[in-house]
């Protein structure tokens, strides 16, 4: 029993129901939300691995991501289709007892809304967050919010592991 139709065109290929592959669009404008979304389905399915598009701004998040301890390992695989060789990173998470370490992954700033924090406020953020972690984009980089109050600055809120 079929769902839906999309569910159909991801079953049974996409051109045989008119619809094309919107991955590629949403790469170039949200590559931090196609990770996030990813790294939150590696958690639910309590999968070994999952496999995501390779570019600078998923490494960027994939590597800020792994340094705080939210991915357990990561790495580069290339992979010939159609002619062309493409490049993945494959990623597997921390499990302890069939239970992740971390609930989800939280998407706060978008390409639409930007959220940015100043330092002040994250020191007052900073104990209200308790377990919780922000990942910050500064001038340093993406970062941990631990990080950016010992280096004394402040950035855009990229997104929340609770």
């Amino acid at each position: 029993m079929e769902t839906s139709l999309i569910g159909k065109a991801v079953g049974f290929g996409s051109k045989e129901y008119g619809f094309d592959p919107r991955v590629s669009k949403m790469l170039r404008y949200e590559s931090n939300a196609y990770v996030i979304n990813h790294v939150n389905l590696l958690i639910s399915r309590k999968a070994g691995r999952i496999k995501i598009v390779l570019n600078k701004k998923t490494y960027r998040m994939v590597k800020a991501l792994y340094k705080i301890g939210c991915i357990s390992n990561f790495i580069v695989v290339k992979q010939v289709v159609r002619g062309s060789t493409r490049k993945y990173l494959v990623l597997s998470s921390l499990f302890y007892r069939n239970t992740s370490f971390f609930k989800n992954v939280r998407l706060v700033s978008t390409s639409s809304k930007k959220h940015n924090i100043s330092l002040k406020a994250l020191k007052i953020l900073n104990q209200s967050v308790k377990a919780s972690t922000l990942i910050l984009s500064t001038s340093k980089g993406l970062i941990d919010h631990h990080e950016a109050i010992s280096s004394g600055i402040g950035g855009l809120v990229v997104a929340i592991i609770s």
